[in-house]
């Protein structure tokens, strides 16, 4: 791990809250592209 003094480090904004969408049978890595189909509302609601 690289050690960066904290007056360097960038302040990102992350949302107090943040959605998650949990996937069976499926694991998505950093900057994969994967098509996804979603039925249930819950999760309709989440994407939008």
């Amino acid at each position: 791990m690289i050690f960066i003094p904290r007056e360097k480090r960038e302040k990102r904004n992350i949302p107090k809250f943040l959605p998650i969408l949990p996937l069976r049978g499926t694991v998505l890595f950093p900057e994969l592209v994967l098509p996804i189909m979603v039925g249930r509302k819950k999760s309709v609601k989440l994407i939008d």
